[in-house]
């Protein structure tokens, strides 16, 4: 199945790298490979991918922004941006270690939770501090500017809640165990997959308090929930059918499953979304993508051969 006008993967980072004279030929995008704790981009096509040489390593944590340009780093407990126009360059961001990241869609901003603080960053200002989350953390999602953060928080009081920095928290939807949320193109609605329930909800509208409604359930065990970069398609990660399940946004209708050879267990974009990783691999593991270009499938980008 092929789905016109999803623009071609990585055309960011291809740019970046191409400027640079480091790499030739399709690039998917940067990832943060935790086995072997650096950021690597993943290079050739579809079925034929590989990891390229480590662009920054000793990381414990990374993100990295849609447009490839810049990563938000965990080392030696602090929180660095890397920047890779001319180079990689690091400045610091803030002290202790992020334990979640979330970069809004264009790359304006990014949230960052770090010893409990939700803090926004964006690049040439100040660090801004929304608040405090109580809880197990699940993940977050913030819209372009950087003005509301929202919080996923597993438990009995735990939730979907939404940040802003003049604003007190605001839980939007009691969620017992949700994944990471994913904000809409539009920025107007949160997709999560609710694991506790076994459903996908969707909650609009999410700056004035909201509710939450049944997206998806029925179809296996919803880990994770993502858009496609068009907004039109809702991309869910199956664990127990071990497959990707696409939904149409407008009618909420299944509009294909695909089979993966392991186990989902969660969406994590690459790049502008036109790609998400699927699993955390181990050494000597391949790490499992999904990718609507050229088509909708998952494949495997092999170990680096240092692993």
């Amino acid at each position: 199945m092929r789905f016109p006008g999803l623009l071609q993967l990585g055309l960011c980072a291809a740019g970046l790298f191409a400027q640079q004279g480091q790499i030739t030929g399709p690039v998917t995008g940067i990832v943060f490979d935790r086995a072997s704790r650096s950021l690597r981009p993943i290079l050739g096509v579809p079925g034929a991918a590989y990891f390229g040489e480590a662009l920054a390593g000793n990381l414990d944590y990374a993100a990295v922004s849609p447009t490839g340009a810049t990563a938000l780093a965990v080392r030696d407990g602090a929180v660095r941006a890397i920047t890779f126009q001319n180079g990689p360059r690091e400045t610091p961001v803030a002290e202790g270690a992020a334990q979640s990241i979330a970069w809004s869609r264009t790359g304006e901003a990014a949230a960052l939770l770090v010893s409990g603080r939700v803090l926004v960053w964006r690049p040439d200002q100040a660090l801004a501090h929304l608040g405090f989350a109580d809880g197990e953390v699940t993940g977050l999602a913030v819209d372009r500017g950087g003005w509301n953060v929202y919080v996923a928080v597993r438990g009995e009081q735990g939730g979907i809640f939404r940040f802003h920095e003049t604003e007190s928290p605001m839980l939007l939807a009691r969620v017992a165990d949700p994944g990471a949320p994913a904000l809409s193109v539009d920025e107007t609605t949160l997709i999560v997959a609710d694991r506790a329930s076994r459903q996908v909800l969707e909650i609009q509208p999410v700056r004035d308090g909201g509710a939450a409604t049944r997206f998806a359930g029925g179809e296996g065990n919803p880990v994770a929930a993502a858009w496609s970069r068009d907004g039109r398609l809702v991309v869910v990660a199956d664990a127990d059918g071990k497959s990707i399940l696409l939904y149409e946004r407008s009618t909420r209708a299944l509009l294909k499953r695909i089979e993966c050879d392991s186990t989902p267990s969660l969406l994590e974009a690459i790049g502008d979304g036109g790609a998400f990783v699927m699993n955390m691999r181990g050494k000597r593991q391949a790490l499992e993508v999904f990718s609507f270009l050229p088509e909708a499938a998952a494949y495997f980008v092999p170990a680096p051969e240092e692993d």
